[in-house]
């Protein structure tokens, strides 16, 4: 196992990196002026003995990443959404265009090598995240960050998550970060209001207008009533509404282009019991 060794000289502390060379066995040391330096090598592929990915940058593992995602799952999971997908392929590129200071030069994230990657230049691509964007949306891409370094080391390029410590924490000064769902939620008297604003935008005297304004009063009940996503209610068919047992199932969505699709998850398969005014 690779360790670091520092000896202290008359021109300031060495840092030696004591390793096992894979092709031979025998045991090796290098020597660096900064310790900074020696952890780097330490992780690296030669000293812990693992092939090299000198080639592969935070894009290539990037791409990889969503590729993974989109094609077969990470973890176990189906791959991802459109919506999704689409989220994810954002959010990656934020991480890939992001500039940061490696020794001093001014770098694209995305053009690092991931034997470079190290805690230290983790922790200035995420002040570089708070810096430019509002903490909420620094929080999504840092998570994604991490998502792309863990498929790097299931890929067998890392030995470690170099930001596993790291966090982009939600704003105590900010107050929607300590409302509780109920409280970000409208309230009974904005429900009802709303509900009250679509029954008088009925009364028209055009046929269709009326017929459009009836179309999408039902579509907002059913978010109000059911408690289902957009999507959903965008999806729901004609034949997925029962009329006998009056209730709603649950077993489309409708993508962000248009397209009909699949629920999010398997749990969003369900049947939903609605109130008589609905039906």
């Amino acid at each position: 196992m690779a360790f670091i060794q520092k000896i202290t000289g008359r021109k300031g502390p060495i840092y030696k990196v004591h390793y096992k060379e894979a092709a031979t066995g025998k045991r090796r040391c290098k020597s660096f002026g900064r310790r900074k330096e020696a952890e780097a090598f330490r992780d690296g592929p030669k000293a812990q003995g693992r092939p090299s990915a000198v080639s592969k940058t935070i894009e290539d593992i990037a791409d990889r990443w969503l590729n993974i995602c989109v094609t077969v799952g990470r973890k176990g999971r189906e791959p991802v959404s459109l919506a999704t997908r689409r989220s994810y392929t954002q959010l990656s590129q934020v991480v890939v265009i992001a500039e940061i200071v490696v020794d001093g030069i001014q770098t694209r994230f995305g053009d690092l090598l991931i034997d470079r990657l190290d805690k230290g230049a983790c922790e200035a691509f995420r002040d570089d995240l708070v810096e430019r964007y509002s903490r909420d949306y620094a929080q999504r891409v840092f998570f994604v960050f991490k998502g792309i370094l863990e498929q790097a080391c299931s890929d067998g390029l890392m030995d470690h998550v170099p930001a596993s410590d790291l966090y982009i924490r939600a704003s105590s000064r900010d107050p929607s970060a300590v409302l509780t769902a109920t409280e970000k939620a409208p309230s009974i008297a904005e429900i009802q209001a709303i509900l009250a604003t679509l029954q008088s935008r009925l009364k028209v005297t055009n046929s269709r207008h009326r017929r459009e304004r009836h179309r999408y009063k039902l579509i907002i009940e059913t978010m109000i009533f059911g408690g289902t996503r957009p999507g959903e209610a965008l999806g729901l068919p004609w034949s997925k509404v029962d009329f006998e047992n009056s209730g709603i199932h649950i077993t489309q969505d409708v993508e962000f282009d248009g397209t009909i699709g699949l629920p999010k998850s398997a749990a969003s398969f369900r049947y939903i019991p609605m109130p008589e005014a609905y039906m």
